[in-house]
This record gives structure tokens, C-alpha cells and sequence, in this order.
């Protein structure tokens, strides 16, 4: 260990350890405002850029149509675009009352102290280096997060494809009971055809995307950890013979990125196209 690194050993880690979580809410803290701040720039451009098309388009209506379409019709389609510019313009003016009220500062502060904030947590982090023993009772606690996280995912994963699953199976029956009633209802014509590439639409973003194949491995890759983690926690299993916790910390840190490994090596196959992952799962 360099000089410039200290252990955190004795009174100073319950200090150490409140300066850690101060700088981590400090970016979490920054990382919300930016957030803010991002959206209410892109609220002031499209508001901006709302009213000035519609000012625009109203200019142009005049320009182009004058004479051509009566003056009542041409008032209609001015007044139109105007309100639309006004309302355009009072929402710009909203979201600037707003932004004045909770005296956001700019992105550009925002960002600077973001950065500085995390510059200060690199800089404890990497000045602060805790045992060995200790980092692996931290990952300990990390394991139940990961596996909330895979499970959350998985979740997410499983309803994104059983939505376009339902969306196909009942668009096919759709299409099918309008296809059959196509000479009693003529006028539904379109109605097929819509439906039909709404079925197609939703296959093709379930074949493309893999929504099902991700959900498995993330809730596969949960099981797994979960596995590990009821084992080493009983003594049961691999762990049954280790004699002292470090032993047993050391090996449950070493299966679980080994999991973490598997489930990203998976990840980036499902992100390849199908040409590529063929090609891949075929090398030795």
C-alpha cells in the first residue's frame, strides 16, 4: 500500500464513511438538477420552435394564399397559427417564471459541479483504500442489489414482450374474423390492412429486440447469484468445507462476477445481429 493510501482502521471510518455518502448524495443531488435543467432547455426549444413555425406559417398562408382563397378562410387559418404562437409563447414564459422561482442555474454550472463533485469522490476513493476483508463484507451487501436489479430488468423485459405478443395474437384473430366477413363488411377493407401491420410491426420489434431471451438470461443470472448467496450465508454446498468468513466472502465475490461476466458476455450476443451471433456461437 503507497503512502499516499491510509486503511480505513480505527474512529476515522464511521468519519470516512459519512464523507463517502455526503459526496455520493452530492451527485446524486447534481445529477437530478442537470436532469432538470436538460429538460427545461429542451422545453424552452420546442416551445420556441413551436411558436416561431406557427408565426411562420402564418406568414406564409398570407403570402401564398392571398387571393386565391377567400379572406374568411385565409383569417381562419391565420388565427389558427396565431393561437397557436400565442399559446407557444405563454407556456416559453411559464417555463421561465418557473426556472426563475427555483433559481436553477445554468447547464453549464450545473455540469461544473457535477464534475467536481465526482473528481472529489475519485479522488477519496482512490486516497482511501480499504482492506480486503472489508471490501468483500461491501460486495456482500452489493449482491442483494444485483439481484434486484437483474429481477427488475428481467420484469421490464418479460411485460415489453408480452405486449407485442398479445398485440399479435389478437391482431391475427382480428384480421382473420375481417378477412372472413369481408364481403358483408366492404367499408373494413382498410381496417385488414391496418391491422395486419400492426401484427407485423409488433413481430418484427419481438424478433428484433429479444425481448423474451433477455428476460430469461437476467432472470437466470438472478437465480444463479441468489443461489450463491443462500449458500454462503448457510454454509451449505461449495461453502460447507471453508473454515472462516473470509474464505467464504472470497469465494461467493469470485462466483458472482463470474455470473456478472456470463450475463454480460449474453448481453452483447443478444445486441448483435443474427448473422453475427451465428458467427460467434460457431467459434470455439
Amino acid at each position: 500500500m503507497s503512502d499516499g493510501e491510509r486503511p480505513l482502521v480505527g474512529t476515522s471510518r464511521s468519519v470516512e464513511l459519512d464523507q463517502l455518502l455526503l459526496l455520493k448524495e452530492e451527485i446524486r443531488t447534481g445529477e437530478d438538477q442537470l436532469r432538470i435543467r436538460r429538460f427545461i432547455n429542451l422545453a424552452f426549444w420546442m416551445t420556441g420552435s413551436a411558436g416561431v413555425l406557427a408565426g411562420t406559417a402564418a406568414l406564409c398562408l398570407t403570402i401564398f394564399l392571398a387571393g386565391r382563397v377567400g379572406w374568411s378562410d385565409l383569417a381562419r387559418l391565420d388565427g389558427s397559427c396565431a393561437v397557436l404562437a400565442a399559446v407557444c409563447g405563454i407556456l416559453n414564459w411559464r417555463v421561465r417564471v418557473r426556472v426563475n422561482r427555483t433559481a436553477f442555474s445554468s447547464r453549464s454550472v450545473l455540469e461544473g459541479r457535477l464534475e467536481r463533485a465526482r473528481e472529489s469522490l475519485r479522488h477519496f476513493a482512490a486516497t482511501t483504500y480499504p482492506e480486503v476483508s472489508v471490501r468483500h463484507r461491501y460486495y456482500r451487501e452489493d449482491v442483494s442489489e444485483f439481484i434486484g436489479l437483474y429481477q427488475a430488468e428481467s420484469l421490464k423485459y418479460r411485460r415489453g414482450h408480452n405486449w407485442p405478443q398479445s398485440t399479435i395474437i389478437i391482431g391475427s384473430l382480428l384480421t382473420t374474423t375481417i378477412a372472413a366477413l369481408a364481403n358483408a363488411l366492404p367499408a373494413h377493407r382498410w381496417t385488414t390492412v391496418a391491422v395486419s401491420f400492426t401484427v407485423g410491426l409488433a413481430a418484427g420489434f419481438t424478433g428484433y429486440f429479444k425481448f423474451r431471451e433477455r428476460s430469461f438470461y437476467l432472470q437466470l443470472t438472478a437465480d444463479a447469484i441468489e443461489q450463491e448467496l443462500n449458500a454462503a450465508v448457510l454454509h451449505v454446498g461449495d461453502y460447507a468445507g471453508l473454515g472462516s468468513e473470509a474464505e467464504v466472502l472470497s469465494r461467493l465475490t469470485d462466483r458472482v462476477e463470474a455470473l456478472r461476466g456470463e450475463q454480460r458476455r449474453r448481453q452483447q450476443q443478444l445486441d448483435q445481429p443474427t448473422e453475427n451471433h451465428e458467427a460467434a456461437t460457431a467459434l470455439p
